[in-house]
């Protein structure tokens, strides 16, 4: 799948880290937080159009904004929760908390 998409979460270093592609058909792109020993337990993305808000946090209540990411989004947006295992043929198990969709038109 070649299509548009944000994502922030952590690296198997724990480092967090920030994956896009801008437009359908380019290659994604990877780039982990400047201070790779910081490791956020919170993760959100917050989509105005076009523009993508990258924000992180501690404690799920105090949030600091990191990046806006221009991604052309058009249509609806799909969004899902990611777990991966960085090893081949072994499994990787997350639990994701207080986990909100908010859509305001």
């Amino acid at each position: 799948m070649d299509a548009p998409y944000a994502y922030v979460g952590e690296r198997p270093s724990t480092e967090t880290e920030l994956l896009w592609r801008t437009k359908t058909g380019t290659d994604g792109v990877s780039r982990p937080f400047e201070d790779e020993n910081l490791c956020y337990d919170w993760d959100r993305l917050d989509r105005n159009e076009d523009a993508v808000t990258v924000s992180v946090s501690m404690d799920g209540e105090h949030w600091q904004a990191v990046d806006e990411l221009a991604v052309k989004l058009s249509g609806p947006a799909q969004i899902g929760m990611v777990a991966c295992s960085c090893r081949a043929g072994s499994t990787v198990e997350a639990r994701f908390e207080r986990v909100s969709v908010l859509h305001s038109p």
